[in-house]
């Protein structure tokens, strides 16, 4: 956990000085205490590409007013949503840029409709670096000229299940048949962009994961070798648990990885999922992702570390992390071997200054 600042090193902006500085975890700050009772988004900074019809349509926003429930202006907001496939639903990435100096940044789908969508927090800046938690988001009238944001607690541990039992334990494949392809896979800015992809276990011959699909979208790089993503596998609908993945995806048969964070059930958890195409036919038409955890590890507590903000709270959760919370650590590569935290590599050592 910590914050990079990444600043342009010419007008060109033909490279970028990267600073890392860490979190200090002593003033770890909310997300359940920031929203409060609700947060309000006035959309003052939108722009529509396309319409609310069209897939690929894009909705960006920069500056829109971030207010809290007694209507206090407390950051401004940040974001890009992609349309899916079916016009059901958007594939939002965004920040808060509060007036604290913090950021919290999100991902997740949002629906093209009054719904309350499920959006992951993935992280932040400052205070609220390593920040997670579960935030539904709804326009609050037809027009868009608004939004409402709420806080969704962690469900109750026993109505959970184990990600490590659901992908840990076996492979998933993902189909594409809610896949659209904008472009082609040579063309760098081509999306491949997918609502409703059914997922099963083992292979396309095995069983359905029955209620359980995926959403998403990637976009070509400049190199055309690989696609930048951001996808949602939503494994229970009914309470919003979900897994959000980021990252890149090679334009090939190779693995990619994707950073995870998730809602509902896996608020909290942090790892990796390895994605790779199994086959690709003809023109590209049907795809189908291995998908597997990677040096996964899941909070099954049912509390959100988040929730604990007093200093009375923090001593009584930080009695009992080691008896309540248990951290499975699942590394399927090729050899089977567990990795060992000793073995890598510290940010601050990796990078403290870069370009």
């Amino acid at each position: 956990n910590g914050t990079i600042y990444i600043t342009s090193q010419g007008e060109t902006s033909e490279s970028f000085l990267l600073e890392y500085q860490a979190s200090n975890a002593d003033e770890a700050c909310s997300i359940q205490d920031l929203v409060g009772e609700g947060l309000s988004e006035a959309n003052v900074g939108g722009k529509t590409i396309g319409d609310y019809e069209t897939v690929g349509s894009k909705d960006l926003w920069a500056g829109n007013i971030l207010t809290d429930s007694s209507g206090a202006q407390i950051g401004l907001s940040y974001g890009d949503c992609t349309l899916l496939p079916g016009v059901a639903a958007f594939m939002c990435i965004g920040e808060w840029a509060l007036d604290s100096g913090d950021i919290v940044t999100y991902a997740g789908y949002s629906p093209n409709s009054m719904n309350p969508g499920h959006i992951a927090v993935t992280g932040g800046t400052g205070c609220y670096a390593g920040a997670s938690g579960t935030l539904l988001l709804k326009a609050a009238n037809e027009e868009y000229s608004s939004y409402d944001w709420n806080y969704q607690p962690k469900p109750e541990a026993e109505t959970c299940f184990s990600l490590v039992d659901t992908l840990g334990g076996h492979l998933i494949y993902e189909s594409s048949s809610g896949s659209i392809v904008i472009g082609d896979y040579e063309t760098p800015g081509s999306m491949d962009i997918w609502f409703n992809n059914s997922m099963y276990t083992g292979s396309h011959d095995g069983a359905l994961l029955e209620g359980m699909y995926s959403l998403g979208e990637c976009t070509l790089l400049a190199n055309a070798t690989e696609f930048m993503c951001t996808e949602q596998f939503v494994l229970n609908a009914t309470d919003g648990s979900s897994i959000v993945a980021a990252g890149f995806s090679p334009n090939s048969f190779e693995d990619g990885t994707m950073a995870i964070s998730g809602t509902g059930c896996f608020t909290g958890i942090k790892g990796g999922l390895t994605i790779t195409a199994q086959s690709i036919e003809e023109d590209y038409d049907y795809f189908s992702y291995e998908v597997k955890s990677t040096n996964e590890k899941e909070d099954a507590s049912g509390v959100d570390a988040g929730e604990e903000t007093d200093s009375s709270k923090g001593e009584e959760a930080g009695s009992n992390t080691e008896e309540e919370i248990s951290n499975e650590t699942v590394d399927k590569s090729t050899e089977g071997e567990s990795e060992k935290e000793g073995e890598c590599i510290p940010i601050e050592t990796l990078c403290p200054v870069c370009i």
